[in-house]
């Protein structure tokens, strides 16, 4: 620690993945690493225990499984002679890696003394990083987390070695420089208290009654039961020199014991010439022993642990007299955080609830409505003043554990439960430095401005299904008209046997806040036709997008047709269908016929959205104009150009870049074909933030659809360029990922259009998307409907100002 500077405090709050995504996927695997990176973290968090040959590995605890004991301290067996497993982060327990039908690990579970009291299950230490290698992840909390527990025994046990070299990775893939949050867990026992399993009570090598633990009538000793000895901070150190990860930009070390942080700054880190932030967690503040209390203090101020190298001189100089019944509510005294900040940590990390008081209600209370009690305390009202104190004193205060679920909400005084993002914004308020979460996408949207999005359900159309006579299918894009409450859907026909160019009037039923089959009702069709009223020639046009102006007109996006020189288009219409009026497109975008310049074949204008404002109205290409650069493939994206229209002189005003991903997946069928491009936009307001759908396809593989947030922020106008291929690239605009729908675990299709809707019951923004079903007899038509949380609160934003 640099001692004297004192501690720079963050300006915007960082996000530490607590564990991972734990919120998301079982809780210390590299897979809930990998996407709290993904989701926002700045810094992802991993526990660390030991294993029997010194190797750091992370697990929440190093119960690998936890079994239960009776009332005398034994361990309690079910009817099939198996232990009673209260609690798993592995598969441990059941594991059955030769397959006879027998747990391989049956005699490894012990009963030990860990922080003085007796817990049983399977310990780390006893087993060897190649055992620990053979097991599965498993979902610790599976009846809160069910969906996490669809992944249980699919992921790894990872070591802190391969957490440094997944970020790492990333660095080197995205330049994201993510830090690691490091905690050693009960250094204590792993240092002086702990053992090995050794069943062998009096020594003799002999299984006396009694000594049977897990009743596999052998006795089970690991090491000869020998003392664990594994100085967990030391080995940390090390490991992260070795991996040469020791940024003090990127790195936390935190623990809720003092002696091995003070160890930690008085000697390990100077030896191994590095200087790393510490972090003082903090348990209750309440009570006394067990979670209000640090353990090392109680494990050293006690006579009788002098042999095992108990020592209380490690606490000389606190202003406070030290002693077995000191506890975290003495170390939050403001001298005390002044001497903790002076002598050994850069930080602390307090429960929230220390900060956010909360008491117990004398009943579960259903705050959302959904016919389940889960919430089972509310906010006294009261805020310890715990980030101001630590201010003062020159500490970061990182508050933990920030959770969705409902069953870690305090109740507000209007029997609501204070939610992830209020939580998130009331901490950001009183100046916390950051926040650990089990959520990191929800922290960050919020703390970035950004938005938050919730799936409300599907509903679909039938395949063939057909209003008045006209079959309603191709729809690719969609319009919601706040002043009749419908929304407009334009299908993509050209003519011929799928009818002509036109688009759907129709009523979605989203009052009860959700989206299911029966809420949706077809109410006209409208055919579109040239100035004159004629219908449109076979071919000439291909809508593909469309958007409501207030004034109750229709925009809507044509992509052409690049193989025979039908330029694509934008033009205003009337509510009747007529066309009222082009606008201007570029030459560059118009196909040559030669394939040299302008859009692609059936990858121009799919999207078109107009600001709230009405005064801009923005349309794309699926993918790169000929001259910009090359198509979507497997390797890479495709850079498309954003177009921003003035509504007022119908010409363009600004285009920029917009980068896509690449191809989700190869074709599964020999001769089949794989594309990937911007399908539709979503104007959130008049700053250049927007909505991007983004659709990937490979014959036989199943629609990889993904939505972004995105912001024109600083992006490069690129209109004055005619070609980008071959020129340094200029800036595109930033964009971050909001949702992969394939998370949501259903058949999606193809989705091409995106509108808002209206405020829902909860005054949340609906989103619904709708997928083109290509008018094939097999696809049905979907709509899948969203609630946003926008940044500011939800506002009609669908048809523009009445300006």
């Amino acid at each position: 620690m640099m001692q004297g500077q004192g501690t720079q405090i963050a300006a915007t709050p960082i996000v530490i993945g607590h564990r991972g995504a734990s919120g998301s996927r079982p809780e210390h695997t590299l897979e809930a690493y990998r996407l709290a990176i993904e989701l926002g973290a700045d810094f992802i968090e991993p526990d660390l225990v030991t294993t029997r040959d010194g190797v750091l590995i992370a697990r929440h605890e190093n119960l690998l499984a936890q079994v239960r004991l009776d009332a005398d301290g034994n361990i309690l067996f079910g009817a099939d002679g198996r232990p009673v497993v209260t609690q798993r982060t592995t598969d441990v327990a059941e594991f059955d890696g030769d397959g006879d039908g027998r747990p391989d690990f049956a005699d490894r579970f012990a009963i030990k003394l860990m922080d003085g009291e007796a817990v049983a299950g399977w310990f780390s230490e006893d087993f060897s990083l190649a055992e620990i290698k053979q097991l599965g992840a498993r979902e610790r909390i599976p009846a809160i987390r069910p969906d996490n527990a669809a992944y249980d025994g699919r992921f790894e046990i990872p070591t802190l070695e391969e957490i440094v070299r997944l970020v790492k990775q990333v660095e080197a893939e995205t330049g994201r420089k993510v830090g690691i949050y490091a905690e050693t867990k009960h250094p204590t026992y792993h240092a002086l208290e702990g053992t090995r399993q050794n069943e062998d009570r009096d020594g003799d090598g002999i299984l006396d009654p009694g000594e049977d633990a897990n009743r596999n009538g052998q006795l089970d000793v690991i090491d000869g039961g020998s003392s664990i000895r594994a100085d967990l901070g030391g080995t940390l150190v090390r490991t992260l020199a070795e991996q040469d990860f020791t940024d003090p930009s990127r790195v936390f070390i935190q623990s809720f014991e003092v002696a091995n942080l003070i160890e930690l700054q008085d000697k390990t880190m100077p030896a191994a010439g590095i200087d790393l932030p510490l972090v003082q967690l903090l348990g209750s503040l309440r009570g006394s022993g067990g979670f209000s209390a640090p353990y090392d203090i109680a494990f050293n101020a006690d006579p009788d642990n002098a042999a095992r190298g108990a020592d209380m001189s490690v606490y000389d100089g606190f202003p406070i007299a030290i002693g077995r019944q000191t506890g975290y509510g003495d170390l939050v005294a403001p001298d005390v955080l002044k001497h903790i900040s002076a002598r050994y940590a850069e930080g602390i990390g307090p429960w929230i609830d220390s900060i956010l008081l909360r008491e117990r209600l004398d009943r579960p209370v259903d705050a959302d409505g959904d016919g389940a009690a889960r919430v089972v305390s509310r906010l006294t009202g009261e805020i310890r003043p715990l980030i101001r104190d630590a201010h003062e004193a020159g500490l970061l205060v990182h508050p933990y554990t920030l959770r969705a679920e409902e069953n870690f909400l305090p109740l507000e005084p209007d029997g609501t439960a204070l939610t992830l993002p209020e939580q998130v914004r009331l901490l950001a308020e009183l100046g916390a430095d950051g926040f650990f979460t089990d959520h990191p996408g929800i922290a960050a949207r919020v703390l970035r401005d950004g938005t938050e999005i919730e799936f409300l359900g599907v509903a679909t159309l039938p395949a063939g299904f057909r209003f008045e006579g006209t079959e309603v299918g191709g729809l690719s894009g969609l319009a919601w008209n706040p002043a009749t409450g419908s929304f407009h859907a334009i299908s993509d026909s050209r003519g011929g046997e799928t009818g002509a160019p036109r688009f759907h009037t129709l009523d979605l039923d989203l009052s009860d806040g959700r989206l299911a089959d029966g809420d949706v009702a077809v109410t006209a069709a409208v055919n579109l036709t040239t100035p004159d009223g004629r219908p449109f020639p076979d071919g000439a046009a291909d809508p593909e997008g469309i958007a409501l102006s207030a004034g109750g007109t229709l925009f809507i996006a044509s992509e052409g047709d690049a193989g025979n020189r039908v330029p694509p288009f934008v033009a205003e219409f009337g509510p009747d269908g007529r066309q009222l009026r082009s606008l201007e497109v570029p030459s560059k975008f118009l196909p040559d016929g030669e394939g040299a310049q302008g859009v692609r074949n059936n990858l121009a204008f799919e999207s078109l959205t107009l600001t709230p404002d009405g005064r801009t109205l923005y349309s794309a290409t699926e993918n790169a104009l000929a001259q910009d650069g090359p198509e979507a493939s497997l390797d890479r994206g495709s850079p498309v150009r954003i177009l921003a229209f003035d509504t007022a002189s119908g010409r363009v005003k600004a285009e920029y870049l917009y980068p896509t991903e690449a191809i989700a997946a190869a074709p599964k069928t020999a001769g089949g074909f794989a594309l990937s491009g911007l399908v539709e936009l979503l104007a959130l307001d008049d700053q250049g933030t927007l909505l991007a759908l983004e659709r990937s396809f490979g014959t036989g593989a199943e629609h990889a659809i993904k939505l972004f947030e995105m912001r024109i922020g600083d992006a490069d106008d690129i209109s004055g360029i005619h070609g980008l291929a071959g020129r340094p690239a200029p800036v595109p605009a930033a964009k971050e990922l909001l949702l992969d729908l394939s998370k949501l675990g259903l058949p999606l299709g193809n989705v091409e259009g995106l509108a808002l809707g209206p405020v829902l019951p909860d005054g949340r923004q609906s989103l619904v998307l709708v997928s083109d079903n290509n008018f094939s007899r097999t696809q049905t038509t979907r709509f899948l409907g969203f609630a946003l949380d926008l940044p500011g609160g939800a506002e009609p934003l669908g048809a523009g100002s009445p300006e």
